[in-house]
């Protein structure tokens, strides 16, 4: 069982690190200075999160776009896997 469990955060760390290499098309960030550990993970789910409510904020607005919000959507819980799996570490 040990191995199905690291093998399960293996693939949530390769998922994580796809939706942070899609995150400066989402919102103003730079991969490369998002600090390591759970402290960076912590401030990354933090900016996520106020891109997230500005984005449903804008809902039935013109300027609402449904993949930015999926994109966001999906980092962010990506995040809080990859902050999980820091912490469980």
């Amino acid at each position: 069982m040990g191995k199905i469990r690291s093998f399960r955060k293996a693939g949530e760390m390769r998922a994580t690190t796809g939706e942070r290499a899609a995150l400066p098309g989402l919102m103003p960030i730079d991969p490369n200075e998002i600090p390591d550990g759970i402290a960076g993970s912590q401030w990354l789910i933090e900016r996520i999160a106020a891109a997230l409510r500005r984005e449903r904020a804008r809902a039935g607005h013109w300027t609402y776009d449904l993949e930015r919000h999926i994109g966001l959507r999906r980092a962010l819980d990506a995040e809080k896997a990859r902050r999980k799996a820091l912490v469980g570490a």
